[in-house]
This record gives structure tokens, sequence and C-alpha cells, in this order.
């Protein structure tokens, strides 16, 4: 005799009771390999699964596939040698992003309703503003992630975190309060999530910004922002002027941090598997002597390539007294941009609008030569402050570039993405004050609410 459902029992379910959900290849799920991308781990099965992917099952979630990622998570290509590349859905000659850029394109495309990812450096917000979708980074400390074989878990100045993936900020928001239940505030105090039901939009002050002051947006971008305000306002919110420390600080503390060891993990890590092309540049400029890199740089310099040439000197020197001084220039930052959001004009503000990404979904390759156009990303990272990412639009014909042309390779090449990108997805970024996820999400939803009404509000991809 068959066992009924749990319904027909008469069992309470749980918040995902039946949901089918997606699993980025990182997380240990029962019974499959984690290889982060390496072919001498595709024969490791693992016996039990990630806390998350725990907390998700016990919430009646039911795990029906694992999605690709870039080798280590350390670019933002989701292609690696053990299983290839994966496509944007809203156009196949261009990134999905990285390195959760398989939960977001199963997602966009309709095959999951729900995915688990990852972020350390906007694995869950670039991918989440290529591919349409919605995602949250939460504060630093929420969700700690546990997965050992991508960047190095014993670096803790900039942490990763967990955070769901899904068409709509109201499953993230379901999303996010069974992965914060799977913390133990014994090992990582923090209040649980608050309500965003509970918020009152018409209470809410906010601030925006289109420039870090290191890489310019896309036009696109730039009204996405604005409209996203409007929006706000619309419900009642305040927007006030404010004045942000320096954002590419964030940038320079993202990059000398993560490479603190001049990627000996790394090394360590990719012993015996066939190395991506992309990882080779970053184990070569990693390891370089610094005086060395001064050198690269200042030829590059001299070629015209400044923004290649500032990313070549944000690698770190390996000095310990060097990284010590990098933690502490964190903390600073970190407070200077909490000042910042307390002394905004007229009183505190809540959150900040700005740009997910500087232009829109990149083609396959463009990565390779423009890492990371700006600090948008970088910002929460570094700041440990939660951060989504919400759709809004899609690039308008006649709107697709008014960026000049340049001798420099990245600006060249953020004209080439931008270049053909009409109909493409344009999300914005919500930044909340530290442990005001809730604050985040009811934002975003607000901003949904009014721009899934739009003309040109990303709904689905084209089939």
């Amino acid at each position: 005799m068959s066992i009924p459902p749990a319904r027909a029992r008469g069992e309470k379910l749980g918040p995902l009771g039946g949901v089918p959900v997606t699993i980025k290849e990182c997380f240990d799920l029962a019974g499959t390999a984690s290889t982060f991308g390496l072919t001498t781990r595709r024969d490791e099965i693992e016996s039990k699964d990630d806390p998350y992917v725990a907390a998700l099952r016990a919430a009646g979630a039911i795990p029906i596939a694992k999605t690709n990622l870039p080798q280590l998570m350390i670019f933002t290509e989701t292609d690696n040698p053990l299983y290839g590349r994966t496509n944007n859905p809203w156009d196949l000659e261009r990134s999905c992003g990285g390195s959760s850029g398989g939960e977001a394109a199963v997602i966009a495309a309709g095959a999951s309703p729900l995915g688990l990812g990852n972020d350390i450096g906007g694995s869950l917000r670039v991918p989440a503003a290529f591919c349409g979708i919605a995602s949250i980074r939460p504060t630093a400390g929420r969700t700690p992630d546990y997965c050992a074989h991508g960047l190095p878990v014993g670096q803790t100045g900039i942490v990763s975190q967990v955070g769901p993936m899904a068409r709509y900020v109201e499953d993230l928001v379901v999303g996010l309060r069974v992965l914060d239940r799977a913390r133990d505030p014994f090992v990582v105090p923090g209040p649980e999530l608050g309500d965003p039901a509970a918020v009152d939009a018409s209470r809410l002050r906010f601030a925006t910004f289109t420039d870090d002051g290191e890489f310019p947006v896309a036009p696109a971008v730039r009204r996405a922002v604005a409209e996203a305000a409007q929006f706000l306002i619309a419900a009642g919110a305040k927007e006030v002027a404010w004045k942000a420390p320096s954002l590419s600080r964030a940038t320079d503390l993202l990059f000398a941090s993560l490479s603190a060891d001049r990627t000996q993990s790394f090394r360590r890590l990719l012993r015996g598997n066939r190395i991506d092309r992309r990882v080779r540049p970053l184990l070569l400029t990693g390891g370089m002597p610094t005086w060395l890199r001064g050198v690269a740089a200042s030829a590059l310099d001299a070629f015209g390539q400044r923004r290649s040439a500032r990313n070549l000197r944000r690698f770190a020197s390996g000095s310990v007294d060097d990284y010590w001084q990098t933690i502490e220039a964190i903390a600073d930052f970190r407070r200077a941009l909490l000042r910042s959001f307390e002394q905004a004009e007229g009183g505190p503000i809540d959150v900040v609008l700005c740009p997910a990404y500087a232009v829109p979904a990149v083609r396959h390759g463009a990565t390779e030569l423009m890492p990371m156009p700006g600090a948008y990303s970088p910002i929460a990272n570094v700041s440990g402050f939660p951060a989504g990412i919400v759709p809004v639009s899609r690039v308008r014909t006649g709107e697709e570039s008014d960026r000049p042309e340049s001798r420099d390779m990245m600006d060249r090449v953020a004209r080439e993405a931008e270049r053909g990108s009409a109909g493409l997805p344009i999300a914005v970024q919500v930044i909340a004050r530290p442990w005001r996820d809730h604050v985040a999400l009811a934002a975003m939803a607000k901003i949904e609410a009014v721009a899934r009404t739009q003309l040109d509000y990303p709904a689905r991809p084209p089939l």
C-alpha cells in the first residue's frame, strides 16, 4: 500500500511544502558531487546535505537539480572545464553572470521557482541583474557560507553569505526566512529576519546614486534607478540628499582581502586539474612580486589602459602586516558608510538605491577583460550591509550607449556590451543598514509592484 501524501495524512506542510528548488553546485546535496568545476572532485559523492540545503528540505522543498558555476567561483562568467558554459536565456550570446549564474539562468528560464546561491563579490546579485530575476545578499553574519572549495574560508575580512534567488521578491522573503532559521544563534548572533510586510513605506527615507566615481553606467541603468526612486516616492517614501564615502575604496579592499595569500589557496585547490583560462591570469597576477606588478601597471598606464592598471595595483603584497591593515581599513569603510547613512540630509536614511552593475548582461568572454566594472557590487560585500536586486526595466531602443570611444580596453568592452543590448533586463540594487534585510525587501517589493505594471518590465525571456 502506498503512503498517502503529507496533506492527505493531515500533516502541516512547511513554508516550502512541495516546492521544487535548485541548488548551486557548490552546496553539498546528499548523493551528488560538489565539484566547484574541478574534475578531480567529479567522483566525490557527498553523504549529507549542506546546512542550508537541509533547511530547505526541512521546510518541505524538493531539490530537483544542481546548477552550474565558474571554476572555484572566482570570476563572473558561468563556465568551467567540467560542465561547460551556461548561457543567458535573454540572449544566448551573452553571459548569465557568476558565480551563481546557473541558478539565475534556470530561474529566468522558468525551470525553477527558487534557488540557493552565495555571494562574496556579487555572485548572487550580478547574475540576478543579468537574467532579470530577484535576489538578496543578506547582512554579513546572517547566513554564513560553509562551501569550502572556492574562495578561502579562512579569510574572514570579507565573508561570503548564502542567499535565495527567485523571480519575485515575495519568494525571496519565504526563502530567506527558511535560510535565516538555519543559523545557530549561539554561534552566529544577530536578530531574526524582520517582517517586510510590517515596514511602513511612507516612513522610509532613501537616497540614490548612479556614479561610483570610478566606472560610468549605461543610460538604461541610470534610468532604472531614477524610475525605482519614483516608484518609492509614489508609495510615500522620501528621497533625500546623501554624501557617500569614497565608494571605489570598496573595490580596493575587496581585491586586497581576497588576494591576500597571493592565490596560494587557489593553486592548492587546482592541483591536478585543468585550469580554466579565466583563472590563469588571476594566478599569474596574484603570484607576481609587488615590484613587477608595479612595472606592469606603469606599462599599462603608458598604453592608455588605466583601468586595468588600477586593478593590477589592487592585488595584495602577501605581507601579513598589509593584510592586517586591510582588515582595519575594511572596518573603517563600514563605519564610514554607516555614518553616512546616519548623517544624510534631514536625518538617517533607511536604504540606498543604486546600479546593480554598470552595464546590461555582457557578451561571453567580456569579463576576462572587464572583471569588475566599478564598486557597485563590492560596496555590500565590504560593508557587510544587506543588498537586494529587483528587476525594473529593459534597455530601450535608442538608449543602448552614450559611452565615448576610448583606448582603454575595459571602456571598449563596456561599450561593446551596451551595443545591441536593447531588450535586455535592467535591475536596481537596494542597500539597507546591517540586520535590516527586511527593510531592503520591503523597498524592493514596493519597487517591483509598480515595475511589473510597466510595458518594459522584464517578465520572461523571449522563447
